[in-house]
């Protein structure tokens, strides 16, 4: 189970395809994975979605995306406000926008040949304007 977007925290698809070649190793044959990560099929040099602010008690917490300049990474950048004192801090983080095509490959190549696909936690389909891209992968061995 990888959910929350944590694949894009891998540096690129060399990584991923180092991970779920591990990951193939753990499940009994027919065992399966599970993963979540953000729909980056549907991002653009000309499109970036908007975060809607969080904001509980006295704090609020700010996410946006930028690409990189070679637009072969995503900056991600945090900001957490305490709303009582007037300070903030402010994080940033690298991702790796992989898209679908790019990670049913480095699944079939782990062994990963029965995948099924779905756009959100509704188990609605995956299309390339849905909010996410999450994965059943089935083990064939």
């Amino acid at each position: 189970l990888c959910i929350g977007n944590t694949l894009a925290h891998l540096h690129d698809l060399t990584e991923i395809e180092s991970f779920f070649a591990d990951v193939a190793k753990m499940p009994a044959p027919g065992g399966r994975f599970i993963f979540q990560v953000v729909n980056f099929d549907r991002l653009s040099p000309d499109f970036l979605p908007d975060f809607p602010v969080i904001e509980k008690g006295n704090v609020r917490f700010l996410r946006q995306y930028k690409w990189s300049e070679d637009h072969t990474a995503i900056r991600f950048i945090t900001t957490l406000e305490n709303l009582s004192d007037n300070t903030s801090q402010t994080g940033e983080c690298r991702l790796f926008p992989a898209k679908k095509e790019q990670l049913s490959k480095a699944l079939l190549a782990s062994g990963f040949s029965n995948q099924r696909w779905f756009g959100n936690y509704k188990g609605e389909a995956f299309t390339t304007e849905s909010p996410a891209a999450i994965c059943v992968a089935k083990s064939s061995g």
